[in-house]
C-alpha cells in the first residue's frame, strides 16, 4: 500500500498512514516427505452408507480415507492376492 505524504501549513512533510511492518524472515521449508506412488479412486456410494462410514471414522478418530484404505487392504488380503501395503 502506498504511503500518503502530506505537507502541513508549516511546510513540514509527514505521512498519513504508518509504514508497513517488516516482512517476517524467510524460513526454510522441510524436505518433502517420501510418498508412495498413488492413484485416485473415485466412486459413488449410497448416502446412508457414507454417513455410517463417517461415523466409523469419527469413532476411531481417523479420516474417512484412512478407514477406506484399510478396508480395501483387508478385502484384498482376504481374497488371497498376497498384495500388502507397508
Amino acid at each position: 500500500m502506498a504511503r500518503l505524504k502530506t505537507i502541513n501549513p508549516f511546510g513540514e512533510e509527514f505521512f498519513d498512514n504508518p509504514p508497513a511492518p517488516p516482512a517476517p524472515p524467510a524460513r526454510e521449508l522441510p524436505p518433502p516427505a517420501t510418498k508412495r506412488a498413488t492413484v485416485r479412486l473415485n466412486l459413488d456410494i449410497d448416502r446412508a452408507l457414507h454417513r455410517q462410514l463417517k461415523l466409523v471414522a469419527l469413532n476411531e478418530d481417523r479420516s474417512v480415507a484412512d478407514v477406506v484404505r484399510d478396508l480395501i487392504q483387508e478385502a484384498v488380503m482376504e481374497r488371497g492376492s498376497g498384495y500388502s501395503v507397508e
